[in-house]
């Protein structure tokens, strides 16, 4: 008996010392997508072109928004997306304007809170 009460503390104690698993994601795809696609304006209709469940550090993007372990959603996106180009002069007026295809936009996984973008994303 004495055996048994010694092997279940063993498991016991070794279930207590595992590491703790990664934050499960609680927001959808859908929903994902749909907040990567608020954050973006475009000329034309938005399109995903793909999307995973990745984490934060796997991206390899420059910035710390968040702690490399957190749950994200890659969404790349593809329309036509205005930004500031060229090269900015000393008396005022506008830059030109340049179009990009394509855009990276990363939501948290576990509340749909949109952390970053890279545009033009290849």
């Amino acid at each position: 008996m004495r055996g048994l009460a010694v092997a279940w503390l063993g498991l016991a104690l070794a279930a207590c010392m595992a590491p703790s698993p990664s934050p499960v994601p609680t927001i959808s795809l859908a929903t994902a997508e749909a907040t990567a696609i608020a954050q973006v304006t475009s000329i034309t209709p938005v399109v995903v072109r793909s999307a995973r469940l990745t984490i934060y550090r796997a991206e390899n993007l420059p910035g710390n928004q968040v702690p490399g372990d957190t749950p994200v959603w890659e969404v790349i996106l593809e329309g036509t997306m205005p930004e500031p180009c060229g090269t900015p002069t000393v008396s005022p007026g506008p830059q030109g304007t340049c179009t990009n295809p394509s855009e990276l936009v990363l939501i948290d996984a576990r509340d749909a809170t949109f952390i970053q973008a890279v545009s033009p994303y290849p």
